[in-house]
């Protein structure tokens, strides 16, 4: 009886995401060839799912949600009606200029771009904050 074991490794990209072991016995009479297959497993999405939502939460909620803050704004800093419009439009334009945005994107890749871009939102989120409670009071 002799024994002889075979291991196959995968030789091309398509074939990495397979891994499989070949072990084959001969007797004099006859061969069982056996082999084992798995699966690699591949790596979960849901994080950068969640993070990407969140991400856009914090981004694009505060233009649409400027009518919930826009009276407290004109109560508590004595604005006119034209210069909270003048807010509301400083916003909109700010999305006009979304294509410095998207060459940051196409220079830096996603993951420094969205980086960045979080970090400044966060610094307007704070200046809105300090502006509204009047703890930053521009003359």
């Amino acid at each position: 009886m002799t024994g002889e074991v075979h291991h196959s490794f995968p030789q091309s990209p398509s074939e990495a995401s397979l891994t499989s072991l070949s072990v084959s016995t001969t007797t004099t009479d006859e061969e069982y060839p056996v082999t084992i297959e798995a699966k690699a497993k591949t790596p979960s999405n849901i994080p950068l799912l969640v993070t990407a939502f969140l991400s856009s939460l914090v981004s694009g909620g505060t233009v649409y949600a400027f009518s919930i803050f826009a009276s407290p704004l004109k109560h508590n800093l004595n604005l006119t009606q034209s210069e909270l419009d003048t807010i509301s439009s400083a916003q909109f334009c700010a999305g006009i200029l979304s294509w410095i945005p998207g060459m940051a994107v196409d220079r830096y890749g996603p993951r420094i771009s969205a980086g960045m871009g979080g970090m400044c939102m966060s610094g307007f989120l704070l200046m809105y904050y300090l502006v509204s409670t009047q703890r930053l009071v521009f003359s």
